[in-house]
């Protein structure tokens, strides 16, 4: 029997591209679309029609609530808290592969769940882990750190072994249209403008002092959350050197800026960390780890007992609580958690 694949289909090229692999592989695809917003949205269009050109069944799925409440107000509470979160770690776990998903495949008797990302489940002596993909400037796997590997069986990534440029190339050879797909989204890609604007709407502005690290009152904010920690650009203040943002307290609304050699750290602490371990010496050497995703990965050694203490092997800047530092070992994917 043919095995049966539930993908989620954004209506960008990457999930267009998965569900053409899918197909040449020998799958049954359908092709499932989340509905994160109360309005029929354009990616929702560009879905069906990508579905439409492959022939394959196409099924909207409501996850609006649960989207809401485990992605928006989520952010919405770690900006008012001082804490910078990614929207699309907390994304994964809880709405992509979530219940119901998780449910819609298995009422339908699809066997997987695929999506367009780009990264691999790789298997080692019948222990199956999270790797990097083969195209390195476009590998997500970071952002897939917190998905359970109780999980991993049933998932499918089908551009793991592919360069973006080859699924470009793919699209143009069978005809996909550049008008039939999606723009890929930057920044919150659940709000169109930065999360600044987001913040500004969604939460009261309140005026603050900017102070220094010597606790020097260098001007005033109107919302702490409005702040990025190693942001230089825009903090309106003047002084004998850069300066950028060090930390956001949010008890007293304050923002405190500090010199470029005072926003570097070699160590930091994880909290709520997910590992998927052979064993415990999987964590003993030869560690790296990324503290954002755009950022180069660092050599690092990990305190393996709860609170998870890092040491980096060379300093680094604006290490920023809230975001999450996801651990390696070459291209495999230990586990991560967040920066406290």
């Amino acid at each position: 029997m043919r095995k049966t694949v539930c993908l989620l289909i954004s209506g960008g090229i990457d999930s267009a591209i998965s569900a053409h692999v899918l197909l040449q592989n020998g799958y049954n695809v359908h092709a499932l679309h989340l509905k994160l917003f109360p309005a029929a949205t354009n990616s929702q269009k560009k879905a069906e029609k990508i579905a439409s050109f492959f022939n394959i069944p196409f099924s909207v799925l409501d996850v609006q609530h649960r989207f809401s409440s485990c992605v928006i107000q989520t952010t919405l509470q770690s900006y008012q808290s001082g804490v910078t979160p990614n929207p699309c770690i907390l994304c994964n776990p809880d709405v992509k592969f979530g219940e119901e998903v998780q449910r819609f495949a298995s009422e339908h008797s699809l066997h997987y769940i695929a999506t367009g990302h780009y990264a691999k489940i790789q298997e080692e002596q019948g222990f199956l882990y999270l790797s990097k993909a083969k195209d390195a400037s476009k590998d997500q796997s970071y952002f897939l750190y917190r998905v359970p590997p109780s999980l991993y069986p049933t998932l499918l990534f089908p551009l793991g072994d592919l360069h973006k440029s080859e699924v470009r190339e793919i699209a143009r050879a069978i005809g996909l249209q550049k008008d039939s797909i999606s723009k890929e989204s930057n920044d919150l890609c659940f709000y169109e403008g930065s999360y600044r604007d987001f913040a500004r709407e969604h939460l009261p502005l309140q005026k603050g002092e900017i102070v220094s690290m010597a606790g020097e009152n260098l001007g005033m904010h109107a919302g702490h959350f409005l702040y990025t920690i190693g942001q230089r650009q825009g903090l309106g203040v003047s002084y004998s050197e850069p300066l950028y943002v060090k930390t956001l307290d949010a008890s007293r609304n304050q923002v405190c800026l500090a010199t470029r050699q005072q926003m570097m750290s070699s160590s930091f602490q994880l909290k709520d960390a997910v590992w998927n371990l052979l064993d415990q010496e999987s964590l003993s050497s030869n560690l790296t780890v990324k503290i954002r995703y755009r950022s180069p990965e660092v050599a690092c050694t990990v305190q393996n007992i709860p609170p998870h203490e890092v040491q980096l092997h060379q300093p680094v800047f604006a290490i920023t609580p809230g975001q999450s530092a996801v651990f390696y070992k070459g291209h495999q994917l230990l586990g991560g958690g967040f920066i406290a």
